[in-house]
């Protein structure tokens, strides 16, 4: 192991046991860390170039069974990876392809390739293209190769991560949609290796903001089989994203907090916590919503507004209130 990778995967080790500590001390984090789910499932569209107003993405999230326009639901089905897969102990073919029907646009020829594909700029012909994945034909050998080396035990997970990722992407056994697979895979696997009590380390965010490296990375990677240079970008990646979501987490137990303070004269323990568990898993929401009684729900809602934590919106022809705080974290 070179200086270099040794020297990442310190940092990337300190930042992500850093950011650990913080999440294992909070009180309801799966509740208060929602929209950081959301944010990532944002991200992760960043390399096809959309945008989405996280106003409908809320929207949309509380409606549950209304099915969202397309963009939008592929936001909520990549938060729903975020979370179902968690309850999974090992990866296998049949999951690696349900996890691609979940995170795959609708247009996206599902399963495992059965033809060549290539990558390159958007929409590019094959004689423009910067790398052919391997040949349909030795496929399901690549996968299996690599099924095995993802569940076998490890010392050393963040390194490990960092190689699965890169050959991941090299073997790309989907016609398309197989960074989201990825970027779903990597916060698994540290859940998985017991390096995280939640699938919460997201690194879409990092490989939008350094796309050009990132691709030129992985492009160095597929012809030239660098893979120093491509395991210490990754590891800077791990560290970056787990000191970022540090950042974002330790603003957003600040923010419950506030609210907690702004409430416990009015509103007692167990009502309390129940409000801010929704308010911060679903931003956009009716008074009913809320699982406290009716009066205790205006009265909060009342409060929060006049401290400017809420304010009364409409989405969709949906008059409701939004929690527009929790977007400026």
């Amino acid at each position: 192991m070179s200086e270099a990778i040794q020297a990442a995967l310190k940092k990337a080790t300190a930042a992500l046991k850093k950011l650990e500590a913080l999440y294992s001390k909070l009180p309801y984090p799966q509740e208060l860390c929602t929209w950081l789910r959301y944010q990532e499932a944002m991200n992760s569209l960043l390399s096809q170039k959309i945008q989405i107003p996280i106003e409908e993405v809320y929207y949309y999230h509380r409606k549950k069974k209304a099915r969202a326009p397309q963009k939008i639901q592929s936001v909520l089905d990549y938060y729903e990876a975020l979370s179902f897969f968690s309850s999974k102990q090992s990866l296998t073919k049949a999951l690696l392809e349900e996890i691609h029907g979940h995170v795959a646009t609708k247009d996206t020829i599902s399963g495992i390739r059965t033809q060549q594909n290539w990558i390159g700029p958007i929409g590019c012909p094959a004689e423009e293209a910067h790398y052919f994945p391997p040949p349909p034909e030795i496929l399901p050998q690549k996968i299996s190769h690599f099924l095995k080396k993802f569940n076998q035990n490890t010392h050393t997970p963040l390194l490990k991560l960092s190689l699965l990722f890169g050959e991941f992407l090299t073997i790309h056994p989907f016609m398309d949609g197989n960074g989201r697979v990825a970027r779903v895979l990597a916060p698994l696997y540290l859940y998985w290796k017991g390096k995280t009590t939640f699938p919460y380390l997201y690194v879409s965010r990092y490989l939008a903001k350094h796309r050009k490296q990132y691709y030129e990375k992985l492009f160095y990677l597929s012809y030239k089989k660098k893979w120093d240079d491509w395991l210490v970008f990754f590891l800077k990646a791990i560290k970056s994203s787990a000191l970022h979501l540090e950042k974002e987490i330790s603003s957003t137990y600040r923010l419950a907090l506030k609210i907690d303070s702004l409430l416990t004269p009015y509103i007692d323990q167990e009502p309390r916590e129940s409000i801010i568990k929704s308010l911060f898993s679903c931003p956009f929401f009716l008074p009913k919503d809320l699982p406290v009684q009716n009066s205790v729900a205006h009265a909060a809602i009342q409060i929060l507004k006049r401290h400017r934590f809420l304010k009364a919106v409409c989405i969709k022809g949906q008059q409701g209130m939004l929690f527009f705080r929790i977007l400026k974290t």
